[in-house]
């Protein structure tokens, strides 16, 4: 089943930052961040998890480590879509902040 959530925010490349994926904080999946942006990101994984569950996504820069809840909204032949939800603004901005950086 196809979730029908679709992304409008902007996204930047991240392949050099990686993450921890958790489903119901039991079993973790590594995983390679192909692209992020402040609402959701897509990750590189051969893992799979179920459309419309949710995870944590610990996320892991050269500089920060963060944690993010998040829903599945896609699993592609790489990877999942992932849309962040129910996070407090001061990790959004952390997110902001990175973009800006990149596109400056």
């Amino acid at each position: 089943m196809k979730s029908k959530t679709r992304r409008f925010s902007g996204r930047i490349p991240a392949e050099t930052w990686k993450a921890g994926i958790s489903s119901n904080g039991i079993s973790w999946s590594n995983a390679k961040i192909a692209n992020i942006g402040r609402d959701g990101a897509y990750l590189i994984t051969e893992d799979k998890f179920k459309i419309d569950s949710f995870v944590t996504v610990c996320v892991v820069t050269p500089h920060i480590s963060f944690s993010l809840d998040a829903l599945v909204v896609r699993n592609g032949m790489s990877g999942l879509g992932v849309r962040f939800v129910n996070n407090n603004k001061g990790i959004k901005n952390i997110l902001l902040h990175y973009m800006c950086r990149y596109l400056a």
